[in-house]
């Protein structure tokens, strides 16, 4: 259209300059045509084909939006809508990078929030993660501080190394048949710390899975509970012979033989007394006679070794033991071993009319789970048969052991 006006446009001018040489007129005018009409088609074919270029990479960018770019006849059209597109896609641009440093800043706020928690959790926490063997793979400070390790020391070594020996081993059995089957365990345990002081932990343990579900191994999360365990001790331990008191004796009684009968193996309630204690108060001073009481606890002690054996104070010079055995042979064995023993120790008693050293005389209830796996296990109906045996014991002599089932 431009070419068409432009040639108008000249072809009148040139009429009115050449109007005596029409030969001329004519040739300039097919010259001026020509010329028009390439410079046209040269800058036209250039637009054009940018144009197409530009549609196309429009139609790429618009491709993410599902948005259909329509084929138009006019370039002017064409470029209208090319030119909105670009806008809009400028805007969006602009929108997201906006969007993502948003992004950005708040990404960068939560990761300082989960910097501090995890700093938090390092140093006030008792954590720690093993692989599937048990073995230490890392450690909070906190736990390295309270076991008293450097956390490289704590690095490859097993988890039950800190263990206390005396717990027992049906402790951890029961805990990897847990965590290996895909469960949490909980319980207390006591452990050792570097410098060799015992401490107090209520653990949970929970397997570490992959992606593809299997365990790859174990969190430990724990709590320090000595102080509490203390208190506990402190309730239920004599003060004097540090054995177990009356009232604990009470209250671990019905889970200790109904524990014997699942074993399915011989209940022993021993109750022993020392033979005329009055009379060594009296004539040696009570000092004397609790040195007395604490000898006789450590050898009771040392020879309830098993978990499930325990021995108790039940008051003044009265103690006594449950434990089981596997034969009733062994009853009477341990019951003389313990008497024998305390003789043994020589403690003068010249008030003693069974002997010029301490004795105790003992009196031991049994009740065999194999033959029967429903005897009779109400404490109060054993402790007063077992306590009958014990003034039997004394009746014929003191220094004396008497066993006896119950049936």
């Amino acid at each position: 259209i431009i070419g068409h006006v432009s040639i108008a446009y000249e072809t009148t001018n040139s009429f009115k300059t050449i109007e005596n040489n029409k030969k001329l007129t004519y040739t300039l005018i097919f010259i001026e045509i020509l010329l028009s009409t390439l410079i046209a088609y040269i800058v036209g074919y250039r637009l054009t084909r940018s144009l197409s270029l530009l549609t196309i990479s429009a139609e790429q960018i618009a491709e993410n939006d599902q948005v259909v770019i329509p084929s138009f006849k006019s370039s002017s059209v064409e470029v209208n809508v090319l030119a909105n597109a670009l806008r809009i896609m400028q805007k969006r641009i602009k929108d997201r990078n906006l969007e993502l440093k948003i992004d950005v800043i708040e990404l960068k706020k939560a990761q300082k929030e989960i910097d501090k928690y995890v700093k938090l959790i390092d140093g006030h926490v008792l954590i720690s993660h093993t692989d599937i063997n048990g073995i230490s793979t890392s450690n909070s400070k906190a736990f390295c501080e309270f076991t008293g390790y450097d956390c490289d020391e704590l690095i490859g070594k097993e988890y039950g190394s800190l263990r206390d020996p005396a717990t027992p081993s049906s402790v951890y059995e029961d805990l990897w048949k847990t965590i290996k089957s895909g469960k949490t365990w909980h319980g207390e345990v006591k452990n050792i710390a570097k410098d060799g002081h015992f401490f107090w932990i209520y653990t949970n343990i929970y397997p570490d899975f992959d992606d593809n579900g299997s365990i790859i191994g174990y969190y430990a999360i724990r709590e320090d509970i000595t102080n509490k365990k203390t208190l506990e001790q402190l309730a239920i331990i004599d003060s004097l012979t540090k054995l177990y008191n009356r009232r604990y004796f009470d209250d671990t009684f019905k889970r200790e033989i109904n524990q014997v009968r699942r074993d399915k193996k011989i209940f022993c309630l021993l109750s022993l007394d020392v033979d005329n204690f009055k009379l060594y108060n009296d004539n040696y001073g009570h000092q004397k006679g609790d040195d007395v009481l604490f000898s006789i606890a450590r050898i009771l002690k040392e020879n309830m070794k098993r978990a499930k054996d325990a021995a108790f104070r039940i008051g003044g010079e009265e103690f006594s033991a449950i434990y089981s055995v596997e034969d009733e042979k062994s009853v009477f064995i341990l019951a003389e071993k313990i008497r024998t023993l305390i003789e043994e120790e020589k403690i003068e008693h010249k008030f003693n009319s069974a002997s010029p050293y301490i004795t105790v005389s003992i009196g031991v209830t049994f009740v065999d789970f194999k033959k029967n796996i429903n005897a009779q296990t109400d404490k109060s109906i054993l402790y007063k048969f077992t306590d009958d045996l014990l003034y039997s014991a004394k009746d014929s002599g003191r220094n004396n052991v008497v066993c006896k089932e119950f049936v």
